[in-house]
């Protein structure tokens, strides 16, 4: 008979009971938020027949038999696409705290298979998503204020420069400047 070669350590989850608490109660929280603002939580697959168009993302694919045929599927890096077909089918508020997957982005605090939060508010401006967003977060990390600033103010602000006036290339020259200079 051959004997198990993992020690206690190995086949133990790595997780403390006090993260896995601290996990649920946000989760309940995520939805407390979300039901206050009537938004419905959903569950949408996560293998599909399509990879994901994002090109900066690398899908990681499953093979499975169907009616005697093997067939390729993928596993979802967000749920975006499914919750965007409901939002376009019905017009109504979702969300989902889903099982993500993405190939090749692996390391010491991310893994391929992360859950994801992603939403949609049809009728709400740019300005009360991101206000939304702000009261969120504020509530579940209890933080007082969240500082909202516009993405071409913080470039100008913070770097000196405009990313709307700027070409690619002195953008890629600012880039590789400060790398240098760190």
């Amino acid at each position: 008979m051959k004997e198990n070669s993992m020690s206690d350590e190995q086949w133990q989850a790595s997780a403390s009971w006090q993260a896995l608490t601290e996990r649920a109660e946000t989760l309940v929280e995520i939805r407390r938020f979300f039901e206050i603002r009537n938004v419905l939580e959903v569950d949408t697959p996560v293998i599909m027949r399509g990879a994901t168009t994002d090109v900066y993302l690398d899908s990681i694919s499953a093979t499975i038999e169907v009616s005697g045929k093997q067939e390729r599927l993928f596993l979802q890096t967000s749920p975006e696409f499914a919750l965007k077909r409901l939002v376009a089918t019905h017009q109504q508020s979702v969300f989902q705290i889903a099982k993500a997957f993405r190939n090749g982005e692996a390391g010491s605090r991310h893994n391929p298979e992360f859950t994801m939060l992603e939403w949609y508010r049809p009728g709400l401006s740019f300005n009360q998503l991101m206000d939304e967003v702000a009261e969120l977060v504020s509530g579940i990390l209890n933080i007082e204020t969240v500082e909202q600033h516009a993405y071409r103010d913080l470039f100008q602000d913070t770097l000196g420069i405009d990313p709307f006036l700027s070409s690619k290339e002195d953008l890629a020259d600012y880039v590789l400047v400060k790398l240098v200079v760190i």
